[in-house]
């Protein structure tokens, strides 16, 4: 079973994203009990490619979990990637979908 949980951005800026730390304990808390686990996090990133951004890197928290990052640089033609991010390193994962 998955859910996507979707979260407002608390720092209310089209360059910088924190989760809303409330809805955060929220999201933590209903995947606690319900017994499963984090596979993903994303984000967009409105003007730029999908590649984790500096910030990105240093803010990941999660490295069991996929980041999978949407750039909306060209509205036209979305581009998503998916990346592991592990102790500074990051590894860019295939996207299957079934």
């Amino acid at each position: 079973m998955f859910r996507l949980y979707r979260a407002r951005n608390a720092d209310h800026s089209p360059v910088s994203y924190r989760l809303d730390p409330e809805q955060q304990y929220r999201i933590f808390k209903d995947i606690e009990v319900r017994e499963w686990e984090l596979v993903g996090i994303y984000h967009s990133h409105p003007s730029t490619t999908a590649i984790p951004s500096d910030v990105d890197e240093r803010q990941a928290r999660y490295p069991e979990s996929s980041h999978v990052l949407i750039s909306l640089k060209d509205p036209d033609n979305p581009q998503v990637r998916s990346f592991r991010i592990t102790e500074g390193r990051v590894t860019e994962e295939d996207i299957v979908v079934t």
